[in-house]
């Protein structure tokens, strides 16, 4: 006999669990109630026949009418779930508390009457709860469908925010200290760092380790210094009373991110630009940004959770293996993200319980209890820790790699005491904080990110300044009359060298150089007649012509091997031979010159003359 699918259940199926005794609770309460249809008696089968027959619309609406409002809501939502199914975690993080239950605790049996439209197919009536099939066509008569979870947002910041603080473990004692509130606008800044990372790696000053894959700490020391206003955190400049380090966080994400995307490829311990790399614009930065997105959506090398290093048992053994891919989160993640008002400020702990009440749960590992701090011998944790494993996730997702691509701006302190939640954990007292994204407060997603999460289908940069203003004289030097942007340095790097401050002279080599690397040469006839108020002198514009004509002027047809002959008569030998003459061609007296792939064939058709070659 096939088992009778949960969606299938009736509420014969599901009384049928019942024993005699919980049976005649629900007669019992009817009794007491008006309209009671039953009779009195004491067979199972017949108990059951009288509930299903009691279970009338008029019945079970006066039942519902009479019931306080987070019952109602709890048959509301499991009416309308897509499983009929009550579901505790979301309806928690939706309505703030669950309905009362037998004893008061969590996952108990619920009271009469939210028993009489909730059921379970467990004896001991634990979830999960669902209305049955034949039930739900009695309550959709009457019970209106839930409204949807709202997500709290504001449009103005606090300058502090107040947190609990833990002072003694054993005593359970805590106070209430501000945390003072920094805020970071990432889009312009985004925009910005793309182009100072992409000229770090054209320079090759970019290295990833050959086996992690990950940016070496000097990489990372020189992309923090070449980022728009610097890192969130400055590692010099931290108390020596912190025992924990910040660790660089956009400046760790922007090389993972460029490789991710296709701006970079690893050729040994380098990250070297692609033609995709090099042919980025200015123009085309934000477009860039919302592929980096979407490819860091599918990226499979890489789990953000890893960099929470404090909670051991990830990286090895059955903890390994039981880690989930991180696509699923970060899709959810994205989902919750595209259902937040652009503009607005959202706590993140209201994020996490949005994302709760709107069912777009995931799970980090699929055995929890494979993860602990400090020793596995002691301590781990469960499928309850949403806060400190997916909600640790969510953190590092949205500071690490969200703001860093400007998709959202940033408000955040120091992470030191700003979630004091994981101090119940064992071992947790040897940790200031559970994370370095611990810090983050608030988030606000961007015109850039509402077009990266396809919440508008076009994008304006933000206008910050004009475009830097510069005199291009005859004699190559351009004279800067404002401050460079990133971009506008980057572009003026590759074809020019730095004099002083303000100049810099054309450079016929990096301009060949940089048109062999892929870059056309209009680039910088663009860049500056736009920003030179004056037509370029006839110098420069006759160096530029020439530039572009002797573009694939000279082409690489191939390697190639030269073989020395001992004589000029041995050349002119070979040479007269057919098999041989088709396999090369003669350079000087002496010299034949062999395309590489017809080696094989050169040697065979002089051994078959009685010729070998030596190598010197």
């Amino acid at each position: 006999m096939q088992p009778i699918l949960l969606s299938d259940c009736t509420i014969k199926d599901c009384l049928q669990e019942s024993n005699v005794e919980q049976l005649r609770q629900y007669i019992k309460w009817m009794k007491s109630h008006q309209n009671y249809l039953g009779q009195n008696t004491s067979r199972k089968s017949d108990m059951i026949a009288v509930i299903q027959r009691q279970l009338t619309v008029d019945y079970c609406c006066a039942v519902w009418s009479n019931m306080d409002a987070l019952q109602k809501s709890a048959v509301g939502e499991a009416l309308y779930h897509p499983e009929r199914r009550f579901d505790p975690v979301q309806f928690e993080a939706k309505y703030g508390k669950l309905p009362e239950t037998k004893g008061g605790r969590y996952g108990e049996d619920v009271v009469l009457p939210l028993r009489l439209f909730l059921y379970s197919r467990n004896r001991y009536r634990l979830y999960p709860l669902l209305v049955p099939k034949d039930l739900s066509d009695v309550l959709f008569q009457f019970v209106p469908k839930p409204p949807d979870a709202r997500l709290k947002s504001t449009s103005e910041l606090p300058d502090v925010v107040q947190r609990r603080t833990f002072v003694h473990y054993f005593l359970d004692e805590d106070e209430t200290i501000p945390l003072e509130l920094t805020r970071r606008e990432m889009e312009y800044a985004a925009l910005q760092d793309l182009f100072s990372v992409l000229k770090l790696i054209d320079q090759g000053k970019i290295s990833v380790g050959a086996a992690t894959h990950l940016p070496t700490a000097a990489s990372v020391r020189r992309v923090s210094a070449a980022l728009f206003d610097g890192d969130y955190f400055d590692p010099e400049a931290q108390s020596p009373d912190w025992d924990q380090g910040v660790a660089s966080i956009r400046a760790f994400a922007w090389p993972l991110l460029v490789l991710a995307g296709g701006l970079a490829v690893q050729r040994n311990s380098k990250l070297i630009l692609t033609k995709a790399g090099r042919a980025i614009t200015q123009s085309s930065a934000a477009d860039t940004l919302a592929e980096l997105w979407a490819e860091w959506l599918s990226n499979i090398d890489f789990d953000e959770f890893s960099r929470i290093d404090a909670i051991k048992g990830q990286f090895r053994g059955r903890g390994k293996k039981a880690m989930t891919l991180p696509m699923a989160r970060r899709r959810n993640i994205q989902e919750a993200l595209q259902d937040c008002p652009v503009g607005e400020w959202v706590h993140v702990d209201d994020f996490s319980r949005f994302m709760r009440a709107t069912c777009r749960m995931f799970q980090i590992t699929d055995e929890p209890w494979t993860l602990y701090l400090v020793d596995s011998n002691y301590g781990c944790f469960y499928d309850h820790s949403w806060q400190h494993l997916q909600g640790r996730y969510i953190l590092c997702l949205l500071f690490e790699y969200i703001a860093t691509l400007g998709l959202v701006d940033v408000a955040y302190t120091h992470p030191k005491n700003a979630k004091p939640d994981f101090r119940d954990l064992w071992g947790a007292d040897e940790f200031e904080w559970l994370s370095d994204y611990d810090g983050l407060e608030y988030f606000r997603i961007t015109p850039l990110g509402a077009y990266c999460l396809g919440l508008e289908k076009e994008y304006t940069p933000p206008v910050v300044s004009d475009r830097t203003r510069i005199s291009v004289l005859p004699s190559k030097l351009i004279k800067i009359h404002s401050s460079l942007t990133t971009a506008e340095r980057m572009i003026l790097d590759r074809y020019a060298n730095e004099e002083t401050e303000t100049t810099w002279r054309l450079s016929v080599e990096k301009m060949a150089i940089a048109i062999e690397s892929g870059h056309d040469i209009n680039t910088l006839r663009d860049f500056l007649t736009e920003r030179d108020d004056q037509p370029l002198p006839e110098v420069v514009d006759g160096l530029l012509c020439k530039i572009e004509k002797n573009t694939d002027v000279i082409t690489m047809a191939g390697n190639a091997l030269i073989m020395e002959c001992a004589s000029a008569n041995v050349a002119k030998e070979l040479i007269a031979s057919t098999h041989v003459a088709k396999l090369c061609f003669a350079a000087g007296s002496k010299n034949l010159i062999v395309p590489v792939e017809k080696e094989k064939a050169f040697r065979k058709a002089i051994n078959m003359l009685g010729y070998n070659v030596r190598m010197k």
